[in-house]
């Protein structure tokens, strides 16, 4: 991704308020961008070390204030965004954005610049416009990491599945697996998120690519049955027991299930499958452009022959 940093969108982008959209993105894009990095960290280390129920008092207490700070930030900047950029985009595309990154905060790494919603900040390349250039630079920049991501899955994969119980008791080795897990997870979402944040048709990529979706929800999907644990008291009844115990099970299928998925998608990368699936997608955008300038140049037929009987009929 080497390329010359790009100016800051123009002033005559049409921001709510003359200067203010060029302004927040000389003073906020990028500090922004980083701190979702950071959001992004912490939050892998809630779903793969503490999630896991192998962590100390030290590391859930930054975990956990971790959160307090940043999270407001993200909720601050998100309603900043909703007003500044009402000039530019409907209420309803701004709405949701603002609940996605209000309840998901790493959903900010595609955001689009303050001064130019077809725009949006990436490190190395600057300011730049969100096209299909851009999508080919991610995908290039990402193929080398996630085949390295791709060579580390497997010894972790291997340590889960035949070792797991020796690798628990030794506090070393065991945040050594919870940390390696927890990049592959913080790997696969930026990759998604910036991916499905450029895509035309997010909805599309999304299913094409819902193994990378699995992978990124599954662990939060699975963390979510922790939070119940917070809130029982000392004295536990039989019935919270039990309770305890489908929440563990529960976990348990969802941890494998992600494990499953995790080693099908690398595989496929590992086997160029990767390649195969983008070229079934150029072929059906292919194909779809080919259906629109087909109709494209029936419209223009029938106009021309609409034009042409009037011009017959004058006298």
């Amino acid at each position: 991704m080497r390329m010359a940093t790009a100016a800051p969108p123009s002033e005559t982008s049409a921001p709510t308020k003359p200067g203010l959209g060029p302004h927040l993105d000389r003073v906020l894009t990028k500090p922004m961008f980083f701190l979702t990095l950071a959001f992004l960290l912490v939050a892998a280390g809630l779903f793969h070390r503490v999630g896991e129920g192998f962590f100390t008092f030290l590391e859930l207490g930054i975990i956990v204030w971790s959160l307090l700070i940043l999270w407001p930030i993200f909720i601050a900047e998100s309603i900043l965004r909703f007003f500044v950029t009402s000039g530019q985009m409907g209420f309803w595309p701004r709405f949701w954005h603002l609940v996605l990154v209000c309840l998901m905060p790493p959903a900010r790494l595609g955001a689009r610049t303050y001064s130019d919603v077809g725009k949006m900040w990436l490190p190395t390349l600057g300011f730049v416009p969100v096209d299909r250039a851009l999508v080919r630079k991610l995908e290039t920049f990402f193929s080398v990491p996630m085949m390295v991501i791709a060579l580390l899955v497997l010894p972790v994969l291997a340590m889960e599945y035949f070792w797991i119980e020796q690798v628990r008791p030794h506090f070393g080795w065991s945040l050594a697996l919870d940390i390696a897990s927890s990049i592959i997870w913080m790997a696969f979402a930026l990759e998604f998120t910036l991916m499905v944040s450029t895509a035309k048709n997010k909805a599309r990529y999304c299913w094409q690519n819902w193994m990378d979706l699995a992978i990124v929800a599954l662990p939060l999907i699975d963390f979510l049955p922790i939070l119940g644990l917070f809130r029982l008291t000392r004295v536990l009844e039989l019935q919270q027991l039990s309770r305890i115990g489908r929440l563990y099970r529960l976990r348990g299928l969802l941890l494998k299930l992600w494990r499953a998925v995790l080693l099908l998608d690398i595989l496929q990368r590992l086997m160029g499958n990767r390649d195969e699936k983008r070229l079934r997608r150029l072929r059906e955008l292919l194909a779809a452009r080919t259906e629109e300038l087909a109709e494209l140049k029936q419209d223009i037929d029938e106009l021309e022959k609409v034009i042409a009987r009037k011009k017959e009929a004058k006298p």
